[in-house]
């Protein structure tokens, strides 16, 4: 990684709802790719994408974003960033259930999500014809939201996500419950995006993690494995089970193994 290379890293960050941990102690660094995060429900990684997302600010520690556009290595800690405006214009969060305008046209939907996501006014509509010919929702931009199929519906909410052309996309389960084509369709969406910016993708479905660069797993608010997708699968067992893909045991094993600290 060069000098002026993107990335995000976090230092000893912990966060807590009242008196429970939902975050303890993650250090972490976030480059240009793919990064595949993975783990059980109330492991943290909504916290965690709400933290990088600026919604939550750390208890303790602190996130430090390198290289974005208009910042100079801007730092979000306990104590607010004079910079988070300027944080904020260049990343982007898809949670896994997100509203729609569902009466009003595609364009309209991502019109606004462009300027709820800080595009100047006069850009909204360039950016949103961009968004949707992006995500091959051009032909539709006229149609209303609640004519599209479950798909269309995420991709529209992609679109919405892209609407400012983050450098960090922050997506929880984009996949989830949409057929096999349209999960192909995202991915190779992601994979093309990911290789000027950062695309951290929370899910259950590991096989949409075949393009990932990095993986991250989290187990009872701790980061438990980080590493390459190669040395991922390295957990997997050696032995082919019926049913159960490489990906699926290297994740099974990682969250089997004993750890001290959780």
């Amino acid at each position: 990684m060069t000098s002026s290379a993107l990335n995000v890293r976090c230092e000893n960050v912990s966060y807590k709802y009242g008196k429970r941990f939902a975050l303890q102690n993650v250090d972490l660094d976030l480059e240009q790719g793919v990064v595949g995060l993975l783990g059980p429900n109330g492991a943290g990684k909504t916290t965690l994408m709400s933290l990088l997302n600026t919604n939550l600010s750390p208890k303790t520690g602190s996130i430090i974003y390198n290289n974005l556009k208009g910042t100079n290595n801007a730092s979000l800690s306990s104590v607010r960033s004079k910079d988070l405006s300027k944080i904020r214009k260049r990343i982007s969060f898809l949670p896994q259930k997100f509203s729609l305008m569902r009466y009003s046209k595609l364009i309209d939907n991502v019109e606004y999500a462009a300027w709820a996501r800080c595009v100047p006014a006069e850009k909204c509509h360039e950016a949103a014809v961009e968004a949707l010919k992006t995500v091959d929702l051009l032909d539709r931009a006229n149609s209303r939201a609640k004519t599209l199929s479950g798909g269309m519906i995420q991709r529209l909410g992609i679109a919405c996500a892209i609407s400012n052309r983050p450098q960090i996309l922050l997506l929880d389960e984009p996949t989830v419950g949409i057929d096999p084509e349209q999960r192909m369709f995202i991915r190779d969406f992601l994979n093309e995006y990911s290789k000027n910016n950062i695309v951290l993708m929370s899910t259950h479905l590991v096989e949409d993690l075949t393009i990932a660069k990095k993986m991250i797993v989290m187990d009872k608010s701790r980061v438990k494995f980080v590493g390459s997708l190669d040395e991922f699968l390295e957990n997997a067992d050696s032995e082919k089970e019926a049913f159960v893909s490489p990906l699926e045991s290297a994740y099974r094993n990682i969250l089997n193994e004993k750890d001290d600290n959780i």
